[in-house]
């Protein structure tokens, strides 16, 4: 079961569609049109439902900053997981393919 994601150089947008039938995500944008985060608070606040396979994490954040290296990336799951350490990882020889 997945219980939080980043999704960085995403193919598609994401669309937070429970924004408009909960006053309470206003915060939250309609519409992320790159790197996004699926947060286990955001998501654990509509309950157990926001976990199943085809809810597939129904909120997302977009990711703070630009994402435009592997290190980039690892800094942002470093922080985003509290992952103490991450940015250490040498990146592979081509992580660009990795996208």
């Amino acid at each position: 079961m997945t219980i939080a994601r980043i999704d960085a150089w995403p193919a598609d947008p994401h669309a937070n569609t429970l924004r408009k039938r909960l006053p309470r995500w206003r915060h939250v944008p309609s519409m992320i049109e790159g790197h996004h985060v699926h947060r286990f608070a955001d998501n654990a606040a509509l309950g157990a439902v926001a976990f199943e396979p085809a809810r597939n994490l129904p909120v997302a954040m977009p990711v703070p900053g630009d994402l435009r290296s592997f290190r980039d990336f690892l800094r942002t799951v470093e922080a985003e997981f509290r992952i103490a350490g991450l940015v250490d990882i040498p990146p592979p020889d081509s992580w660009e393919s990795l996208i």
